[in-house]
């Protein structure tokens, strides 16, 4: 599996991907399965390289259409609005949705 392809399936599943200085912390851990588990071990330091690099996801709605749903490519995680700019390839995406207490707030 390649590192974009671990942090896919992480964020498939609901497990949220941390660095932590040298380690990969994923939450929740009930969620996480050994062969997830297994794959995070095996490309630690290149998931290390793409969590460095990555953007925080977004905590508020779209600034311009007010939706809540971001997608990112797994390779470069920056976060990009799902209703403004659809993906082309939505299944080879990382999606995050804004917390429903953000989006009634």
């Amino acid at each position: 599996m390649t590192p974009a392809a671990v942090v896919q399936e992480a964020a498939r599943v609901g497990v949220v991907l941390r660095a932590v200085g040298t380690l990969v912390v994923a939450r929740p851990r009930a969620a996480v399965t050994a062969e997830l588990a297994n794959a995070i071990k095996q490309c630690r330091a290149e998931i290390l390289a793409l969590l460095a690099g990555a953007v925080p996801p977004p905590a508020t709605p779209c600034w311009s259409c007010r939706h809540c749903r971001y997608f990112a490519r797994p390779a470069r995680l920056t976060w990009i609005c799902a209703h403004c700019h659809p993906p082309v390839t939505p299944t080879e995406m990382v999606w995050h949705d804004v917390a429903t207490e953000v989006r009634n707030g």
